[in-house]
């Protein structure tokens, strides 16, 4: 923290895990090690703590967007963000907390805009969006950035659910096209059919009027 006037937390989804250990689209299990309950209570634990401990040991506005689409919680997902969002909103002026339930939904800052995404959705899409962009992932994200009439916005798409890490910034020259690390390690069964994986976080630094954007990944240690 450099003493920035805001900061912007981004959950890009699959936040919990599945309900009755199974994803949003059922008839896939998934094991867990903590039941419906006691995942709700971490849950919202979390939210509220990281937004709050945020707040205060920055004096900034904080400002929380939240993927309410994906295929791992869904409505599950937007529970535990509708908890912390009443706890946060009525006990800190400073906090605000924003659920998108649109597949792809977006929000501004100044010339910037970040357009947010999980990247497979609860229901419809079959094939997710890559972490290498193809031709149809483009035409949807370009498509979306006309309709919304975002042309001359410095526009950043950012997704999550492939848990690889790639930013890239030349693919088109009306968005730039993120992908994020997952906050958590990999499950049992996908160390055991994929690969060990890497977990963590990224901290980006944007500034007005400003098109360059400035990220730090950080990757977390784990056996």
């Amino acid at each position: 923290y450099d003493g920035e006037s805001e900061v912007h937390i981004i959950d890009l989804g699959d936040f919990m895990d599945g309900w009755d250990a199974q994803t949003t689209r059922k008839g896939h299990d998934l094991p867990q090690n903590m039941d419906n309950v006691k995942a709700f209570k971490v849950g919202v634990k979390f939210k509220v703590e990281l937004a709050s401990e945020i707040q205060s040991l920055t004096g900034a506005k904080v400002k929380c967007y939240n993927v309410g689409n994906d295929n791992h919680c869904n409505e599950f997902g937007v529970i535990v963000n509708e908890a912390a969002k009443s706890l946060l909103e009525q006990t800190n002026e400073n906090i605000s907390y924003t659920i998108n339930r649109k597949f792809i939904d977006h929000y501004e800052w100044n010339n910037h805009c970040f357009i947010l995404c999980h990247g497979k959705d609860s229901k419809h899409l079959k094939f997710g969006f890559k972490h290498i962009i193809d031709e149809r992932a483009k035409s949807k994200i370009e498509d979306y950035i006309r309709i919304n009439k975002l042309i001359y916005k410095d526009n950043t798409f950012e997704k999550g659910d492939t848990h690889l890490q790639l930013f890239d910034f030349d693919c088109s020259e009306v968005f730039n096209y993120l992908n994020y690390r997952a906050l958590s390690p990999a499950s049992e069964w996908v160390q055991t059919n994929f690969k060990r994986g890497v977990s963590g976080f990224t901290i980006m630094k944007a500034w007005k009027g400003e098109k360059e954007l400035l990220t730090i990944p950080y990757q977390f240690g784990w056996n």
